[in-house]
């Protein structure tokens, strides 16, 4: 949306005018974005990625609107915006504080620098991109409202602030240049560098961390799944991502993300309904997610526990593997867990062993 309102600004400053530009543009950009449609529709029945609705909330603007909630909505969304225009800020902070002065003082910046010959095309280009980090901040907060817009690194941002900071810097430059003091900026890219550095030292304890809790838990229970157990029927889980890799195994999101027909149970909180009407063989979750599953342990009987020491990435330090009321039961005992580390082959979905 708000690429779509760029463009459409921007493009007066075409040389052949600004139905023509825009003509130009649409030419290679919407088979790209009919592309996309279709395949999502083909995917998930909606012109739109079933990830969206699994990890909206209550206090999104669809959501709130299939509640009919309508007079809430102004508030709702002025919360939300301010929300996640904080955790950007926030995360700004805790990864640069260079970076954040430099996107902070872009308006001072730009007004000292009026007198600067900057072409119009490149201003509005620069205030386009700085603005991108606010705006989608504010549309995601509006459209999907997620529980934490900043989390797991910002991946949410991450690629706003590649855009915006840069824009930000435009009219640092060209102030500097006004004041006559082109060399200052030099010193203040500087310290971004530093900064940059010292924060990827940080980081790099942080991945190995996290890369430690992904392997040791999810990814050695996939392999546990694709290496050692024959192949049989599906799986319910609500951390796709590994088990979607290795364990070979047809899956059963109980959040969402590839089962979109779980996502209005989960919201109920009667994912053990869904349960029992999908008839899975195995669920493989964190318990704690799901109370109603904890509340019916005569139900859903828990066979293995797995375990880390110290969780900082995933969504728990404890998975817990259920056998459901269908489920045959083994004669023989449960294999070991193989060792920690990657595959050296992923395992093909409905291969026999």
């Amino acid at each position: 949306m708000f690429l779509v309102v760029s463009v459409v600004l921007m493009s007066r400053n075409e040389k052949q005018g600004r139905i023509s530009g825009v003509a130009r543009l649409a030419g290679w950009v919407l088979p790209l974005v009919l592309m996309y449609v279709f395949t999502m529709i083909y995917i998930s029945g909606k012109p739109w990625p079933s990830t969206l609705e699994a990890k909206m909330t209550a206090g999104a603007l669809p959501a709130m609107a299939r509640a009919g909630d309508w007079a809430g909505i102004p508030a709702a969304a002025l919360a939300g915006c301010a929300k996640a225009l904080g955790e950007s800020m926030n995360f700004l902070l805790g990864e640069n504080v260079v970076a954040l002065a430099v996107f902070l003082l872009a308006p001072p910046c730009w007004f000292v620098s009026r007198k600067e010959r900057m072409e119009r095309g490149a201003v509005e280009t620069a205030w386009f991109a700085w603005a991108s980090l606010a705006v989608q901040a504010g549309l995601v907060a509006v459209v999907a409202a997620p529980e934490s817009y900043s989390a797991f690194h910002g991946r949410y941002l991450a690629h706003t602030v590649w855009i915006a900071v840069p824009a930000a810097m435009v009219f640092a430059c060209a102030a500097w240049r006004a004041l006559g003091k082109p060399r200052l900026i030099w010193a203040v890219a500087l310290l971004g560098l530093l900064a940059a550095a010292d924060r990827q030292i940080d980081l790099a304890d942080s991945y190995a961390l996290e890369t430690s809790n992904i392997t040791n838990l999810q990814v050695r229970i996939a392999r546990w799944f694709g290496e050692c157990l024959p192949k049989g029927g599906a799986v319910a889980i609500n951390d796709v991502g590994a088990m979607g890799y290795f364990s070979g195994r047809r899956l059963v999101d109980l959040e969402g993300l590839i089962t979109p027909q779980a996502i209005s149970w989960n919201r109920a909180g009667r994912i053990d309904a869904f349960l029992e009407a999908v008839k899975p063989d195995y669920l493989l979750i964190f318990p704690y997610w799901y109370p109603e599953v904890v509340a019916r342990l005569g139900v859903f009987k828990p066979i293995m526990r797995f375990t880390i020491g110290r969780n900082v990435t995933g969504g728990g330090e404890e998975m817990v593997l259920f056998s459901m009321p269908w489920t045959s039961e083994r004669s023989q005992p449960w294999p070991p867990l193989p060792e920690p580390g990657l595959p050296s082959a992923v395992p093909l979905a409905g291969r026999k062993n």
